[in-house]
Order: C-alpha cells, then structure tokens, then sequence
C-alpha cells in the first residue's frame, strides 16, 4: 500500500504518489511565457520561488472540462512545477497500480471507489518537460540555422 493525493484532471481521476507533492493552492494568477510548450500555461510566483505551471489535461491529452482551480506543486529530486488541476478530492493509502495504461505518463492504473484511477509518474513528467526545455537546468533548444553571436552564451540569441 502507497499513500497518494487524489485528484481531478478534467473529468478523470488520478492520484499522485504523496512523497512528490508539497502542497496544494488556489491556482491564482499565472504570467504567459512565450515560445513555451504548449503545456506550459506560463510561471507563477509560490512563496518566492518562480515555478512553470504545467496545464496536466493537455499534458495527458484529455479534453478540458473546465478551467483549472487548483495548482498542486509537485517536486521530483531539485525539479519543481506547478500541475494545473481541477480539484484535490483526499490523501489516501490504495494499492499499487495493478492494470497496465496506454500513456507513457502514468505508472499504471488502480482500481478503487468504482474508478479506475492514472497513477502519474511525476518523475517521467518532470524528464519529459526538462528534456524539452520547459523546466529550469534544462538545455535551451536551438532553432536549426539560427545565426548565433559567437559572444554569446550557447543557447542565447542576441
């Protein structure tokens, strides 16, 4: 048995494992950032500490339902982001996740309350969006044949 955060992306139930989340807030207001994946609805500013906010239902390729009203910040090792949530439903002990998921983003699935519940795999998530550049430490992409100023730290256009 796992402890996890129950939660509501769009009309689907997920739960993260509790060890990665370190609170859940109001989802407040979110400064665009841009040339951004598309995921990465901009950053927002939590106890002074600027964090990219992750829209998880496009993320997940469901169909947004409603408007996120909830960021649940999320850490993996160092690597912070805010997930754009519908709600937190409870923190509870499930089993671990027994049938095997289509999306390479979740740990598996659970079956609990009638549902069948996505494990998130908050570790693969934070991988693919620093891969991409999305998330801080990660490699600045390059545009192919963009000119750079040989002055220049690598990754920056002037």
């Amino acid at each position: 048995m796992s402890v996890y955060v129950r939660l509501r992306v769009s009309s689907e139930a997920f739960v993260i494992p509790v060890e990665h989340v370190l609170e859940v807030a109001e989802f407040g207001e979110v400064t665009a950032v841009p040339r951004t994946r598309p995921e990465i609805l901009g950053v927002r500013n939590v106890h002074g500490q600027i964090l990219p906010v992750v829209d998880l239902a496009l993320l997940l390729g469901i169909p947004s339902t409603a408007p996120p009203g909830r960021l649940l910040v999320a850490e993996e090792g160092v690597r912070r982001a805010g997930f754009a949530i519908e709600e937190v439903s409870g923190v509870g002990e499930l089993g671990d996740p027994t049938a095997e998921t289509v999306s390479d983003l979740l740990a598996g699935a659970i079956f609990g309350d009638g549902d069948l519940i996505g494990v998130i795999d908050v570790p693969r998530i934070f991988s693919l969006l620093q891969g991409s550049g999305a998330l801080p430490g990660a490699r600045v992409a390059q545009e192919v044949g963009a000119p750079q100023d040989a002055g220049a730290p690598q990754g920056v256009r002037q």
